[in-house]
């Protein structure tokens, strides 16, 4: 005879102190499911098999009881109705192909799906790196919230090293499953009370940045190249975002024609929407020279994006030519003899410290690479204007 029954399953204590609620099957022997949700013995009211009053969101949990109960129960009827055997596993994997429409690979895709629609694509190809992760760990097998375990995320984790993902990468990853989770709780999908981010926890290594030396730029700038080659385009490339301050790879992409004025550029800063106008100084109106013939107010001044159809695609050619980009660098790093780990942040990163070299007041670096967020240098923010900036950058890229 087969019965049902939830219960608190004092066996398991989780780190918060609680114990989860479990629908008990037994038929033949014993299975269990999580219902979403755990308390404390006091909590729990054994007579009746439900959440007392004072639980937090009591009736929609103990509906939730009722619903997974008549669930189970319809499915033994069923089988016993058409004459056919069936084990606890049946009725264990019933229940979680029912949970399986609000699982974690159906839900990330939906959040990604919302967020596409309102153009932030940006977070939509971090959530879909997340949900490809994961769905390449589980061999495309759904779960559902309430499995993510501190023991889940350890094999996940696992995953990810056996596949020579670094420390920083793993953390990425984790990070966006944890932001996945949050955002799971809020919409009822997920329990706070199983939270697995309480116990399992990542830590992040800044990595160590490495700047040209002024020998490896001046090195690098005197670099005669074939004119229209691949290494020829990126030296242009590596320059002009030095040029301009450390101008990062997606902002130097979406420069059009029109942001040309008055012999400055103008543009705001795609990760923050800030403004920023830099002067035209001579190494960067040689570099423009070569992309701007026969443009139009609206053209890109280089060619980085070609499919203007939708932000998605924009985003898309921005991502692939910055591998090409980040690729074509270590061979021209290669080609100059410089040992030096090449990619389109390193010209940020060396104007920077180029800068601090040349004793350029701390503020006005922090104004020219847009770091709005570090505290000691807030202050100063507001005090340079452009000439300051135009000096300074002056200063800098004279070598």
């Amino acid at each position: 005879m087969s019965k049902i029954k939830p219960i608190l399953f004092t066996s398991k204590k989780l780190a918060n102190g609680k114990h989860p609620v479990m629908l008990r099957i037994t038929h033949h022997k014993v299975g269990y499911v999580a219902i979403g949700c755990s308390c404390r013995p006091e909590e729990w009211d054994d007579e009746y098999s439900r959440l007392k009053p004072g639980f937090p969101n009591a009736k929609r949990w103990n509906n939730r009881i009722l619903s997974d109960y008549a669930l189970a129960e319809q499915f033994i009827l069923d089988m016993e109705a058409k004459g056919k055997s069936f084990t606890v596993e049946d009725v264990v994997k019933h229940l979680r192909n029912d949970y399986e429409e609000i699982g974690f690979m159906k839900f990330t895709q939906q959040e990604i799906d919302r967020m596409k629609e309102v153009n932030k694509l940006g977070n939509a190809a971090v959530y879909q790196m997340a949900l490809n992760l994961v769905k390449k760990f589980r061999n495309e097998k759904e779960f559902v919230f309430d499995d993510l375990s501190y023991t889940m995320l350890k094999e996940l984790e696992t995953f990810c090293y056996k596949h020579n993902n670094s420390n920083n990468t793993v953390c990425y990853y984790m990070r966006t499953i944890r932001a996945i989770y949050n955002r799971a709780i809020k919409a009822g999908y997920a329990s706070n009370d199983l939270y697995p981010f309480r116990t399992y926890k990542f830590k992040y290594i800044n990595p160590r940045k490495r700047a040209l030396s002024q020998d490896e730029i001046r090195i690098l700038k005197n670099k005669k190249l074939k004119k229209g080659s691949e290494l020829w385009h990126a030296q242009n490339l590596f320059f002009f975002s030095f040029y301009c301050m450390g101008m990062n790879w997606t902002d130097m992409a979406r420069l059009k024609v029109s942001n040309i004025r008055n012999d400055r550029i103008y543009y705001k800063r795609s990760k923050t929407g800030r403004e920023y106008n830099i002067k035209i100084s001579d190494p960067i109106k040689k570099i423009l020279s070569h992309y701007l013939n026969g443009k139009s107010t609206d053209d890109y001044i280089f060619p980085i994006i070609s499919r203007k159809d939708s932000p998605e695609l924009i985003r898309k050619d921005i991502t692939l030519h910055m591998q090409w980009f980040n690729d074509t660098l270590k061979d021209l790093a290669s080609t100059c003899g410089i040992q030096t780990n090449l990619t389109s942040y390193v010209a940020r990163h060396s104007w920077a410290t180029i800068a601090s070299r040349k004793n350029i007041n701390i503020g006005i670096i922090s104004e020219g690479l847009g770091h709005r967020d570090i505290k000691t240098t807030q202050t100063y923010l507001a005090n340079f204007g452009s000439d300051e900036l135009d000096n300074a950058n002056d200063i800098i890229i004279d070598i």
